[in-house]
């Protein structure tokens, strides 16, 4: 039965696994990073994993200094 105190929250290790990937590899511990890099390297190579190599849309450059200008210039009450 989940505890009302976590309850829609992530279990207990998942934070400290989070906490090791992003200390990686300046952390102290590096093990459960180097669990998880294995297991995805696993998962790749069998086909258990598809990974999207390709983009699907181009990605554009926006101009935020020019929609600032422009939306300067209409009146939003007008």
């Amino acid at each position: 039965m989940e505890s009302p105190k976590f309850k829609g929250k992530p279990r207990t290790w998942v934070q400290p696994f989070f906490d090791h990937l992003e200390q990686f590899p300046n952390g102290d511990h590096d093990e459960m990073v180097d669990c998880f890099t294995q297991f995805v390297i696993w998962a790749r190579d069998s086909g258990q994993l598809d990974l999207i190599t390709e983009v699907k849309e181009e990605i554009t450059e926006i101009d935020y200094e020019e929609k600032k200008r422009v939306h300067h210039r209409v009146n939003p009450y007008g």
